[in-house]
């Protein structure tokens, strides 16, 4: 089964059913090459949600919750792809255990996966699960198994990587995401942060560091609706 869903009361959510407009192209990293299906446009999508939203007599206060940013590749998300992508990294996946907070499309987990790591990806957009079907049935042989940020919690499993990329969009998520990622993972473990200058960045490198983390920084340059966005990629090791 390329996709196994842990939290399957999250499919069952009426937003599941809205159709966006989707593209597919595909994306290069190193010697990796991944056909992905992404939103078309974000903000049309926004509005369609919203629109639902209204026609189902729902709190559209919801759309905060529910706005599909999910679908898009970000530029943290490409550079942290192009950052496993190093073979010198990508070697060192194989066999290994990943998580991936946050997870969106999930493609550093499609990516992972193909190089042979164990991958989990967690979101809590319900659509999220639809979109990873298609993705990675279109880049086979990938596994992934799915779980939502809330489910997390009872899951005991600890990893030997834990990624993500442009998650401390809050303040509050600083503490939350480095005390998660210290429950998750083994005494070995390496995290790897993708981020575009959060205002939050260097509180959150601060508190990597009172737990426990030492940190390295890369900085990274990618292509993003033709511009080049560049990206710090943070790898944490105790």
């Amino acid at each position: 089964m390329p996709l196994e869903v842990l939290s399957k009361a999250i499919e069952d959510h009426p937003i599941t059913g809205i159709e966006y407009e989707t593209v597919t192209r595909t994306s290069i990293f190193g010697e990796q090459k991944l056909k992905l299906t992404a939103l078309a446009n974000v903000e049309a999508s926004i509005d369609h949600v919203f629109n639902w939203l209204q026609s189902k007599n729902r709190d559209a206060a919801e759309i905060e919750k529910l706005a599909p940013y999910f679908g898009i590749i970000w530029p943290s998300a490409t550079a942290l792809c192009s950052y496993l992508a190093q073979p010198k990294v990508l070697q060192n996946l194989a066999g290994k255990s990943v998580v991936e907070l946050g997870c969106g499309l999930a493609i550093p987990s499609i990516l992972c996966s193909k190089s042979g790591a164990r991958c989990t990806a967690v979101d809590s957009h319900p659509s999220v699960p639809r979109f990873l079907r298609t993705n990675i049935a279109m880049n086979e042989p990938a596994h992934v198994r799915f779980v939502t940020s809330e489910d997390l919690e009872f899951h005991t499993e600890n990893y030997d990587y834990i990624i993500a990329s442009d998650v401390l969009y809050e303040r509050a998520l600083v503490e939350i995401i480095a005390d998660m990622v210290t429950r998750l993972a083994k005494p070995s473990a390496t995290f790897v942060l993708a981020d575009p200058g959060r205002p939050y960045i260097q509180q959150f490198v601060h508190a990597m560091s009172h737990l426990g983390w030492k940190d390295s920084i890369e900085p990274w340059s990618v292509p993003h609706e033709g511009e080049i966005k560049d990206i710090f990629v943070i790898v944490f090791r105790r």
